[in-house]
């Protein structure tokens, strides 16, 4: 009964995570389309470089700068976090290597004195957490 249960738990759990997804503003919504239609449509390695050196060294605010790589990480620690039956070879590398870039923050992090950043150090915590909004 307890399994079954479980499986439960977790079904509901897809089912409502699914409905967040669904439940996107629509500029949220184009955000994600247009991603998706520009690696689909041939963004080569090359074009996706310019596109991230564009978005480190356009005239952007800083603090833009800032919330665009709280986005990119949050989408790293959504890739690490993605259950294994939702992989196969072609976002294995990928999650594995999420989780590696996870794994490595985290030990990076508790090397640090948290007397010098001014707050405790939370292992648990992914990257994101430590990214403030301005």
């Amino acid at each position: 009964m307890a399994e079954e249960q479980s499986e439960f738990e977790r079904q509901e759990k897809a089912l409502a995570e699914m409905e967040e997804v669904r439940n996107l503003s629509s500029k949220a919504q184009d955000l994600v389309n247009a991603l998706n239609d520009f690696v689909n449509s041939g963004g080569s390695h090359r074009e996706m470089e310019k596109v991230a050196k564009s978005l480190a060294n356009y005239p952007t605010h800083r603090t833009l700068q800032q919330s665009i790589m709280k986005l990119f990480i949050m989408s790293i620690e959504q890739m690490a976090a993605l259950p294994e039956n939702r992989t196969d070879g072609r976002n294995e590398d990928s999650r594995l290597i999420a989780q590696q870039m996870l794994e490595g923050f985290k030990l990076v992090r508790a090397g640090y004195d948290s007397k010098l950043h001014g707050r405790e150090i939370n292992d648990n915590a992914n990257p994101s957490l430590y990214i403030p909004f301005v």
